[in-house]
């Protein structure tokens, strides 16, 4: 596995014809080893649950993943159209991570006070749209990465 995480925000006030920078936050962390599912599909107000525990997922040469070596999911991404949000569990509490007009959302787990890494995950994570919009359904993207 070989990947990178980038997210970067760059804002500037134009007012006056002179750009002044305001605010800039950047990040990027590259993988060289560890998992990543990736889950793509539809939604409606009915919760679709990801089952990390599952032997479903598959390599690009259609060798099976397992995660049960997984100790630490590391990041979560999500892009949800036109809305929506995905919910788990965490050692620290509840996790919610929203997006819309495909707009991708990064979140990292935490560090906790005893541990080595990011968090632990319970076993599954729901995904449903967000009804703000009217909408009978969404379409989304879950990337999990873990160590």
């Amino acid at each position: 596995m070989n990947g990178k995480v980038s997210t970067s925000s760059i804002f500037h006030d134009a007012s006056g014809g002179t750009a002044i920078k305001v605010i800039s936050l950047s990040s990027a962390e590259s993988y060289a080893s560890g998992k990543v599912a990736s889950v793509s599909g539809t939604c409606d107000g009915t919760s679709v649950v990801i089952d990390l525990t599952d032997v479903g997922y598959t390599m690009a040469d259609g060798t099976t993943v397992g995660w049960s070596s997984v100790s630490d999911i590391k990041r979560i991404l999500f892009s949800a159209s036109p809305e929506g949000v995905v919910s788990g569990s965490t050692q620290l509490g509840s996790l919610k991570i929203s997006s819309s007009d495909g707009n991708v959302s990064v979140t990292e787990l935490p560090r906790y006070i005893g541990g080595s890494g990011g968090g632990s995950l319970t076993a599954t994570l729901s995904v449903q749209r967000i009804s703000s919009l009217g909408q009978d359904t969404a379409s989304f993207s879950v990337v999990v990465v873990g160590n």
